[in-house]
């Protein structure tokens, strides 16, 4: 270790710089910690039922409105493709970004 080095002569570096090394250390130590208490909490669990029965409920009533709203009809399913399309990527990429190695072996 770097004490049994001081100590035997291997390491010849003053006291101050070597306390520096120290301290750099623990906050390396003290930041990894704080990323594992991120990487284990968990999303909630009824909130992620929530966001799936909204998707389906906004998966049925999009059309609906696009069919109503956008009179033209190669235009309506383009924007509701669009639409739905980009919030269906967002939650894909956020699933992603929660557990960003996944659960296979890399």
């Amino acid at each position: 270790t770097i004490t049994n080095a001081q100590e035997t002569g291997v390491l010849t570096v003053p006291p101050p710089i070597l306390s520096r090394v120290y301290q750099t250390l623990s906050r390396g130590y003290v930041n990894l910690l704080n990323t594992k208490k991120i990487t284990d909490t968990k999303f909630p669990f009824p909130f992620v039922n929530l966001i799936s029965l909204l998707f389906m409920l906004e998966s049925l009533l999009v059309p609906l409105m696009m069919a109503s709203i956008v009179n033209h009809i190669v235009w309506a399913p383009i924007c509701c493709f669009l639409s739905l399309f980009g919030l269906f990527a967002l939650n894909l990429i956020s699933g992603e970004l929660e557990n960003p190695f996944g659960v296979d072996p890399n």
